[in-house]
């Protein structure tokens, strides 16, 4: 869902006028605690094959690396929809020791460490993977209010990022003599 997302918000980005060269002015804070979140969950099935709980463990600090990244930065329309998906997503995984998944036909053996299937006992079961994605993907396209928030907040990223030229300071000094400070690009996430 997230190459998706980001490709989708770069066409509409294009087809709104932004130019892809703005997102590199985009000042993003906490970007180790984002990396480091990344590759934590990257880790999360392989470690979790040899080692369930510390698998699980990862997931859990991953997800509160992503909420301190995110924190670091100004409160923007973008942080906050980012910060609510990953916060939906992390309560929900903790409270079922992984993202219940609904499914009706749970593959024999199927086993990632990560998932696991929506039942009667499911706590919090509306914050799952129970929304049908329309792209193909996997688990058969099923997504969390958690994902789509995150994903709006980096589609609106994105959007934002390539569409936002920034006004540049003022060439005239305004009557106390002062320049006007203008918001740019890079202030959009510090």
């Amino acid at each position: 869902m997230l190459i998706e997302v980001i490709v989708i918000g770069i066409l509409v980005g294009l087809l709104t006028g932004g130019n892809l060269r703005r997102l590199g002015d985009i000042r993003l804070r906490g970007v180790e605690l984002l990396f480091a979140a990344f590759i934590m969950q990257a880790l999360v099935s392989s470690v979790s094959a040899w080692r369930p709980g510390l698998g699980h463990s990862l997931l859990l600090i991953s997800f509160l690396l992503l909420l301190a990244g995110l924190s670091r930065n100004k409160p923007t329309p973008a942080t906050a929809l980012m910060g609510t998906g990953v916060f939906l997503n992390l309560i929900v995984i903790f409270t079922n020791g992984g993202m219940p998944v609904k499914i009706k036909a749970w593959p024999a053996g199927f086993n990632d460490h990560i998932h696991v299937q929506l039942s009667k006992t499911t706590s919090l079961p509306w914050l799952g993977d129970v929304i049908t994605w329309p792209l193909p993907g996997f688990l058969g396209g099923l997504v969390s209010i958690g994902d789509i928030l995150l994903s709006a907040g980096i589609f609106v990223l994105i959007v934002r990022g390539m569409k936002y030229q920034g006004l540049r300071r003022s060439k005239r000094p305004a009557a106390n003599g002062q320049y006007d400070k203008i918001r740019s690009n890079r202030d959009m996430l510090s």
